[in-house]
């Protein structure tokens, strides 16, 4: 069965901020999450309505994370 647009667009935001989800209020301890970012960019994933499997480090730290407030994209860091 083929997916609605609405569907296919819901289940792809539900899908980013899975991938973001630790990022947006990091621990206290998480100061510099580069590492947590490259752990997560090397997960094999299963993107709906994408022939892809993996999600590129620059994409988690850029088009997904700058959207949060408090991320300093040059050193990423958390200044929440």
């Amino acid at each position: 069965m083929k997916k609605t647009r609405v569907a296919l667009a819901g289940e792809t935001a539900l899908f980013r901020y899975g991938v973001i989800a630790d990022f947006v209020y990091p621990p206290p301890e998480a100061k510099v999450l580069y590492p947590q970012i490259k752990k997560k960019a090397e997960q094999v994933y299963t993107i709906s309505g994408s022939n892809r499997i993996r999600v590129a480090e620059e994409t988690i730290k850029g088009k997904f994370s700058n959207n949060y407030k408090g991320w300093d994209n040059e050193s990423t860091i958390y200044r929440g």
